[in-house]
């Protein structure tokens, strides 16, 4: 009996820090610019974290039904022609820094 609260009390200091650690280095989210022009949309992503992904993913027509997921490279652009005129929602993706939106114009 004195074994198992010894190894739960362990267990619970090993725990902690593990813990607080993995809270205290959550990532930032993407940062992001947009650029748009006549029927073109230029995205530049710029990841927060230390933990630098190989690529982010982009989605240009997030919540329509024409969404998709594009991949640029970390610290790269995307460029889009032919986007028709409007309002957009551009949300990127990160791993390991969770979401960013972005309200455009499209001329």
């Amino acid at each position: 009996m004195k074994a198992s609260r010894i190894v739960t009390c362990a267990s619970a200091l090993v725990a902690a820090p593990v813990i607080m650690s993995a809270i205290a280095t959550a990532a930032e989210p993407p940062s992001v610019d947009v650029a748009t022009g006549k029927h073109w949309i230029v995205v530049t992503v710029q990841p927060n974290s230390d933990d630098r992904p190989e690529f982010c993913r982009v989605d240009p027509y997030f919540g329509t039904p024409q969404t998709v997921s594009l991949a640029v490279p970390a610290s790269g652009n995307l460029f889009l022609d032919n986007v028709p005129a409007g309002p957009r929602r551009i949300s990127v993706w990160c791993p390991n820094g969770g979401v960013t939106e972005r309200d455009v114009v499209v001329a």
